[in-house]
């Protein structure tokens, strides 16, 4: 089984989720289905977070219990690609048919549930294709470029598929090994930041409409002011930084010092503005449950002329998805990306919202 195609492995979208918890709500649900996995939450931690440290029999009791784990979301796939083998799912595939299974029992985000399904399908009978012509490379790829997920995904480059199609007349093919050029890996990367950015855009919508009906208003999204920038001088500037100064502005901080005078726990102010100095320039990220209790307990009750859960932890945690992203995406040493193409890319949430937020 293949680790991955279009939708990238859970670990990469672990943020949203609280990465050390997915194994927990994993095994609750397994128990609930009397299901056994053989493995302990230890393990399947370490599958999750890094496949390549567990043994070969570790990684086959995790994909076999992950099929029998999440079959509920199995039978929407087309009738040619329901024969689960690597031809035809990916263990990325499993995973987030396993996520959704978890949103489900928690009653969460129903309509972002739908549409992940749906791109699902359309990756394993896309996956299923590409499969039964691999003989003829071409053909193969072709069918890639051309199908209707990808081509959506990509509508945006079309300068990225024209130049494929123009190395492809060429003799060069990107499925062929010591093939692979800079305008595919690219196209790839701009593919799973849309596909995942426009998840999230779904996903934002359903939350801020709860949030709207809870206060009888409409909310606005944050998500678009947090995306990441890049200067001129090639300096980066990380989601997670812009959040901690929107919480500064909110909060009407005057400095760092006294924003930071607001966390926390014993250590003096010195420490404490170090600390939170060092998590605005990215040299370390904060824990999860320190910046939740620093919110709850603290930052909301300061904060004017914003809506507090519009801007609060939950933007905290989609900052943290991004930021993870970008690095897997962008500091990967061993690709090399265009960085400005690629902080382009994260724009793409802007359309979607915008799209979405028209749909009915």
């Amino acid at each position: 089984m293949i680790s991955h195609f279009i939708f990238p492995r859970i670990k990469h979208i672990a943020s949203l989720n609280n990465l050390s918890s997915i194994p927990s709500l994993i095994i609750k649900i397994a128990n609930e289905k009397g299901i056994e996995s053989g493995l302990s939450e230890k393990t399947l931690r370490k599958v999750i977070s890094n496949p390549e440290s567990v043994t070969a029999s570790s990684l086959k009791k995790y994909q076999q219990f992950i099929l029998e784990l999440a079959p509920s979301g199995l039978e929407n796939i087309p009738d040619k690609s329901k024969q689960l083998s690597e031809n035809t799912v990916t263990l990325a595939h499993l995973e987030w048919l396993g996520l959704i299974t978890n949103f489900r029992y928690r009653q969460a985000y129903p309509q972002t549930i739908t549409y992940i399904e749906l791109l699902l399908e359309k990756e394993a009978e896309l996956l299923c294709e590409m499969k039964s012509c691999m003989e003829s490379p071409d053909k193969a790829f072709l069918n890639v470029i051309d199908s209707e997920l990808i081509k959506d995904l990509i509508s945006d480059i079309p300068d990225h598929k024209n130049k494929l199609l123009s190395q492809l007349e060429e003799g060069l093919n990107p499925l062929v090994d010591n093939q692979i050029s800079r305008e595919w890996l690219e196209l790839l990367a701009h593919t799973l930041i849309n596909l995942v950015l426009r998840i999230l855009a779904y996903a934002e919508i359903e939350r801020l409409h709860d949030l709207s009906i809870e206060g009888n208003n409409k909310i606005k999204s944050y998500v678009p002011s947090i995306l990441p920038k890049i200067h001129e001088d090639g300096s980066l500037v990380l989601p997670l930084k812009k959040v901690f100064k929107l919480w500064k502005q909110a909060c009407d901080f005057r400095s760092w010092d006294e924003m930071a005078e607001t966390m926390l726990g014993d250590a003096d102010v010195e420490d404490k503005t170090r600390k939170l100095k060092g998590w605005v320039a990215g040299e370390h990220r904060p824990d999860d449950q320190t910046i939740y209790d620093w919110w709850q307990l603290s930052l909301k009750k300061r904060v004017v002329g914003y809506h507090c859960e519009a801007i609060g932890y939950d933007l905290f945690k989609i900052s943290a998805f991004l930021d993870k992203l970008i690095i897997d995406v962008i500091k990967n040493p061993y690709l090399e990306f265009d960085s400005v193409f690629i902080f382009d890319s994260f724009q793409c949430f802007n359309r979607h919202y915008t799209e979405l937020q028209r749909t009915p």
